[in-house]
């Protein structure tokens, strides 16, 4: 079997593995990495008009505050890049015609894909722009790619309806893909009220909701990939 078969075989898991080990790991890094992480951060001006002032001291537990200082920040790009990469094929792979995800090429099913194509775009340039440097250009993109995340990944649920008889982990897989979803979903219209009230690090424990959310949404339709090749 060679690389590419490799990869096109365990594509889910490897998008869900690399992800996954990239954010706990340059968290960890982060956490314990001291010296400027422990800062005054000041980015106010750079959030204007929307936020007068935005001072805190200390990284908080974000994913992306494992993406500013070295060395953490070069396991983040490469990490999400490749993650970003292997996304973009994946909506390709299930989004072509005949796929798992595109049975009868309406528009809905191309513009699912589309959706889908986006996120896996703005994941390769997020890793670019810390956002203690580029906070609203980088605030921008985080929604977007949470937002077309669990969008492409609503919109499957929607394309796939009763013909999912998958298991994941012997649950159901359009059971973990709903549940995912409403985790993903929820803590996503939760996140805005403990980030303007200051609360970073109840902010954050709601990212790492999003994350979960998408992590178990991917995952319930690693058993389509059968059919799609």
């Amino acid at each position: 079997m060679n690389g590419f078969e490799l990869v096109r075989r365990h594509h889910i898991r490897l998008i869900v593995g690399i992800g996954v080990f990239t954010a706990i790991v340059t968290q960890i890094l982060m956490q314990i990495g001291g010296g400027e992480r422990d800062g005054i951060f000041e980015l106010g001006d750079s959030l204007a008009p929307f936020i007068d002032s935005f001072v805190f001291e200390g990284l908080p537990s974000f994913i992306s505050s494992g993406g500013i200082y070295e060395p953490e920040i070069h396991l983040f790009k490469i990490g999400f890049t490749i993650c970003g990469l292997l996304t973009t094929w994946l909506v390709i792979r299930m989004g072509r015609k005949g796929g798992p995800l595109n049975k009868n090429g309406t528009w809905f099913e191309y513009l699912a894909t589309g959706i889908g194509v986006t996120n896996g775009i703005c994941l390769m340039l997020l890793v670019h722009l810390p956002f203690t440097v580029y906070p609203l250009s980088h605030h921008i993109l985080a929604a977007i790619i949470f937002s077309s995340g669990l969008g492409w990944i609503l919109a499957a649920h929607w394309i796939i309806g009763e013909d999912d008889t998958g298991l994941v982990f012997n649950f159901p897989s359009r059971d973990v893909r709903r549940w995912s979803l409403i985790l993903g979903i929820g803590s996503g219209i939760l996140i805005g009220i403990p980030f303007l009230m200051m609360h970073l690090e109840l902010a954050a424990i709601f990212e790492w909701g999003i994350l979960a959310g998408l992590q178990g949404g991917l995952l319930s339709m690693e058993g389509l990939l059968d059919n799609s090749d």
